[in-house]
């Protein structure tokens, strides 16, 4: 996952890959998702703060990242999905926003981060 802002144009986006290992070493590319993070609490894609800068750019991508894996294996096997991302804080957010008692999903996830 990745995320970056343009604060000349108050405008933040993310984006992520998708890939897969089979046969032991071989890497399938399986997609991408990339998006505006918006801070406009009408958007689809509204992850719950006004800010755009980097780190709301950054805890979209993963907030994203845990949607398209619920989505792909909603309850199945998590110890073969990793998430890796390359700002420590922005996955202790996540890991703070996910582990909740009431989302067993989200704090799955969160475990991956």
């Amino acid at each position: 996952t990745d995320g970056s802002s343009a604060p000349s144009t108050s405008q933040a986006s993310w984006a992520l890959c998708v890939a897969s290992v089979c046969s032991g070493e071989r890497w399938l590319f399986e997609g991408w998702l990339a998006a505006r993070a918006p801070a406009e609490s009408s958007s689809s894609q509204y992850v719950g703060t006004a800010d755009t800068n980097s780190d709301v750019a950054e805890l979209s991508a993963l907030v994203w990242a845990a949607i398209c894996a619920i989505a792909t294996y909603g309850k199945g096997a998590w110890s073969r999905i990793w998430v890796k991302c390359d700002c420590a804080s922005a996955a202790c957010i996540a890991q703070a926003l996910f582990d909740f008692r009431k989302q067993p999903a989200l704090a799955k996830i969160a475990e991956l981060f």
